[in-house]
């Protein structure tokens, strides 16, 4: 039966446009009415529909760029002009270039505007600067003061600076009552760096960790150093008692490693790798972490080692899973210093296992070792649900290093006891290399595994991409 109100067909010509209807709601009731050939949509869904078009990520705030919203916006026509800078969400997110502004005074204008566009929104910032130059007077200084002033408003803010913007900055004055995300790198710093006074504040990325840095570190529930030292990695632990996520690389300091026990009751997941940037002479880091720490409500822990370590000892690991009583849920592995042995003895300690990441080490030859531990065995893993295995490059003529092995057939045979008889079918298998090789094509071509992914598993056999990064 068809509806009495039905619209005609809409057409691009002129006389039969005139003759659309559209059912329209007035201070009367719904009514119908003509559509007109110039109707517009009103400012406020115009500007929603401009919000919905820009590309916000708290952790990049936006890089001003002419050729992309919000700026486009404002060079398309005179409307969308006003009702993009009358709109203050499009102008809440800024990332603002310092080299870029002692270049070119346009840019600071440039900045000044967006920023006043934002009018009394909460606000995204992030300001770099590379090249760690002096703070010239004028437009620039005056930038940074009004930056300073709208603290009260940020909620997300990335600081990347040199020494003397730093001492230009801080101390800031007041509170900071809306920041929930601080990113900061500081290399040296005279002058204290105070965010003490952040009540919402849970999310800090300290990139090179400074002592300066002061942050309410009773109430975080997430920390990040890619540059850290172990006596103050494990103060941070101590003192973040709502910590939930932690994640140290660490600067290698073999002459003194503390001789102390740290417990933490909340810590959920932990990542521990070594900064590349520190001495890298004591590769087996960040081992020794796990003697100095007691986290029972662990379920995430990733370690990733170097390649050079020639020790094999993991005993600090099984060490730690005994002393803890962790119960956890995923492990990711990278370049672990483990015998495939000693690697199979690990994995046997931690039955709770859901999801298992591994990234052999050069020095990991037979990774059969570890499919064949995985195959006809219940107790073995008997919860694990998701493997995957990344190949760094290797085995070629560049480096000269011999193959690592993996046979098609014990790759599939494990493959299908997991999907049919353990009691916790295996969901999902990724085995990503740095390049196609002809172990990862024989595997795809097998009949039974092709079997398996038309039944449901989740398989790729692939080259590596961003996500096979474990810090």
């Amino acid at each position: 039966m068809s509806a009495p109100f039905a619209l005609g067909r809409l057409s691009n010509r002129q006389p039969e446009f005139r003759t659309q209807q559209i059912l329209v709601l007035d201070h009367s009731g719904f009514r119908f009415g003509p559509i007109r050939p110039r109707a517009t949509l009103p400012p406020e869904i115009l500007g929603e529909i401009f919000i919905c078009c820009v590309e916000k990520n708290a952790s990049y705030p936006i890089d001003p760029n002419p050729e992309k919203p919000p700026l486009l916006f404002t060079r398309i026509c005179r409307r969308w002009r006003d009702v993009a800078v009358s709109t203050p969400a499009l102008w809440n997110s800024l990332a603002l270039d310092f080299d870029l502004m002692l270049k070119n005074e346009a840019s600071v204008v440039m900045y000044q505007n967006w920023l006043s566009r934002a009018q009394s929104t909460l606000l995204s910032l992030s300001l770099v600067d590379i090249d760690e130059r002096a703070v010239p007077l004028g437009p620039v200084a005056l930038l940074l003061r009004a930056m300073v002033g709208m603290s009260q408003r940020w909620q997300s803010i990335n600081l990347d600076l040199g020494q003397d913007v730093t001492e230009f900055l801080f101390p800031i004055e007041g509170a900071f009552p809306l920041l929930e995300k601080l990113t900061i790198s500081v290399l040296a710093s005279q002058v204290p760096i105070f965010f003490c006074n952040a009540p919402k504040l849970r999310q800090v990325r300290a990139t090179f960790y400074n002592p300066q840095i002061q942050v309410p570190w009773h109430q975080l529930t997430t920390f990040r150093s890619d540059n850290i030292d172990i006596f103050h990695c494990l103060e941070i632990i101590r003192d973040s008692r709502s910590l939930l996520n932690g994640t140290f690389e660490l600067r290698c300091d073999p002459s003194s490693l503390p001789n102390l026990m740290v417990q933490h009751f909340r810590l959920e997941r932990l990542a521990l790798g070594i900064s590349l940037s520190g001495d890298l002479v004591e590769m087996s880091m960040p081992m020794p972490v796990l003697s100095c720490v007691q986290t029972p409500a662990l379920q995430d822990l990733t370690m990733e080692f170097l390649d050079r370590s020639q020790q094999r000892d993991i005993s600090p690991l099984l060490s730690f899973l005994s002393r803890s009583s962790v119960q956890l849920h995923t492990l990711a592995l990278s370049s672990m210093p483990a015998t495939p042995g000693s690697l199979i003895e690990c994995l046997g300690a931690i039955p709770s296992l859901r999801t298992l990441r591994l990234e052999p080490g050069d020095w990991f030859a037979d990774v059969d070792d570890i499919f064949r531990a995985m195959t006809g065995q219940p107790t073995f893993l008997p919860n694990l649900e998701i493997f995957h295995l990344v190949f760094s490059p290797r085995g070629d003529a560049w480096c000269g290093e011999p193959p690592i092995i993996v046979t098609p057939s014990v790759v599939v045979e494990m493959l299908c006891w997991r999907w049919t008889s353990s009691k916790v079918p295996l969901r999902s298998f990724r085995l990503a290399q740095p390049y196609k090789v002809p172990v990862g094509e024989a595997i795809k071509l097998d009949p039974e595994f092709q079997q398996l992914a038309a039944e449901g598993m989740r398989l790729y056999i692939g080259e590596r991409d961003p996500s096979d990064v474990f810090l």
